[in-house]
């Protein structure tokens, strides 16, 4: 995807769209495969820089349960 571009990611229960998102932010880990790269980044090899520039908004609160005020 190019700046100023946006793709959307379609398909039916189980066809894997969650799994490539929580591969891609790191949520999980692929221990075999062929590299992931964002925005030219090896996912595995540079964590920091490939995700520095990701902003991902998750679909339900995860985190904020766990939060104290």
């Amino acid at each position: 995807v190019t700046p100023g571009e946006f793709a959307v990611l379609l398909g039916p229960n189980g066809a894997g769209k969650s799994t490539l998102f929580a591969l891609v932010t790191r949520l999980f880990d692929a221990p075999a495969g062929a590299a992931i790269r964002v925005f030219g980044a090896d996912l595995r090899r540079e964590p920091g820089k490939a995700l520095a520039a990701l902003g991902v908004v998750f679909q339900q609160p995860t985190l904020d349960p766990d939060l104290s005020v």
